[in-house]
């Protein structure tokens, strides 16, 4: 399911003899209604919560983010780089693995952020869950009238459910239903045939 869809992303490019694979993110695949893209209208700063009540996935922690003209932020900061297009007031770029350690997006859920310097909408949102870490990342199309980019980040949510589907990943993360401890099943009983002892001494009365 997943992953197919994200495959529908891949775009397989010959260079000489070698082939090499992209993750194209575009703001149209939002406009299209595609369940792994979403849009806020939220133009505050870093919104985890905004994945939460989009994607139904609880967010733990910030990968990478890269802000335009300024630094990069994340725990893996130090493993990937951002080259953006144009450079200044950017509609698009790239995210690059420079080595090291790869972001695991494969076991648990991931969620790529591009947020805008101001316009509508404010941030899109896409489900990259399944990217392997490694792939690069290219932005194509964002506001490229009446707004840019001003910074770009890769959430990490919660391990994946078994079958790997954004449907069931918010449940995975529900707390488990609480089953009642032999000796609270105990008193109960006792309870319920004290009641009913009560009862049949008030009808023998």
């Amino acid at each position: 399911m997943k992953t197919i869809r994200l495959l529908a992303l891949f775009i397989l490019t010959a260079f000489t003899s070698q082939a090499y694979a992209e993750l194209i993110l575009d703001p149209a695949a939002c406009e299209t209604g595609s369940s792994f893209c979403a849009t806020s209208d939220d133009n505050s700063g870093n919104k985890p919560e905004d994945i939460y009540e989009l994607f139904g996935v609880k967010v733990d922690e910030l990968l990478y983010k890269s802000n335009v003209g300024g630094s990069d932020e994340g725990s893996y900061a130090d493993y990937y780089s951002t080259v953006y297009n144009p450079a200044v007031d950017p509609e698009g770029g790239t995210v690059s693995f420079d080595g090291g350690d790869a972001a695991n997006c494969q076991d648990n859920g991931c969620f790529f952020e591009v947020k805008g310097g101001s316009g509508d909408p404010a941030r899109y949102l896409f489900d990259i869950t399944g990217w392997d870490g490694m792939m690069d990342i290219v932005m194509r199309n964002f506001w490229p009238e009446n707004n840019s980019i001003s910074h770009i980040a890769i959430w990490s949510g919660a391990p994946l459910c078994d079958n790997d589907s954004v449907q069931q990943l918010s449940e995975c993360q529900e707390p488990p239903t609480e089953v009642p401890e032999p000796s609270s099943l105990v008193i109960m009983s006792l309870a319920l045939l004290g009641l009913i002892s009560r009862k049949k001494i008030a009808a023998k009365l």
